[in-house]
């Protein structure tokens, strides 16, 4: 049986049910798996609206969450992340997550500082699919989650290289996708 993953993410849940970037992640995890996006099902993402929660989860919850054998990733971004655990604005990511456990990080939680934020995410994917020929609606352009939990749902029906030219252009979306495809595996 597969290792369950959950990740936490720092942003909100649009008006949407599908949280985008859970199905943009699962598209991702299973191109590198040569897999349909719709097979990797021990994943599951919880939107936390906010860094503050994200962290007060990995301190009070990890336990809890990993019980099971469960793997937990957050996804904080960081221009958010370093006052929510009360560093200087410029703190690199290790200064950040001995922030948020300074004894250590337990074995089964990973932290993942998304150097560039979810917005980033966003616009490297509409660069990528213009690149591949996949028309981009005008409301995609809006940055309102509701505009990005839609496009990150479409492009699951676009060709498997219009993710990977995201994920080569996202170091730590990439280092995420590689993690929850290690694991899944």
């Amino acid at each position: 049986m597969n290792r369950s993953v959950i990740v936490l993410w720092e942003d909100k849940l649009g008006r949407r049910r599908d949280f985008g970037p859970d199905r943009l992640l699962k598209a991702c995890v299973g191109d590198a798996l040569d897999r349909s996006w719709a097979t990797i099902a021990h994943v599951s993402s919880r939107p936390m609206n906010g860094s503050g929660n994200v962290v007060r989860s990995l301190r009070q919850d990890h336990e809890d969450l990993t019980r099971g054998g469960a793997l937990l990733i957050a996804v904080l971004d960081a221009d958010q992340a370093w006052r929510a655990v009360g560093c200087k604005r410029d703190a690199t990511d290790a200064e950040l997550v001995t922030a948020i456990f300074p004894g250590g990080t337990p074995t089964d939680v990973h932290v993942l500082i998304l150097r560039e934020n979810l917005e980033t995410v966003r616009d490297q994917l509409i660069r990528c699919a213009e690149q591949n020929g996949q028309p981009i609606a005008a409301h995609h352009r809006e940055k309102s989650l509701n505009a990005r939990d839609e496009l990150f749902g479409r492009s699951l029906g676009w060709t498997a290289s219009v993710r990977r030219c995201l994920v080569d252009s996202v170091p730590a979306f990439a280092a995420l996708v590689a993690l929850v495809a290690e694991v899944v595996r």
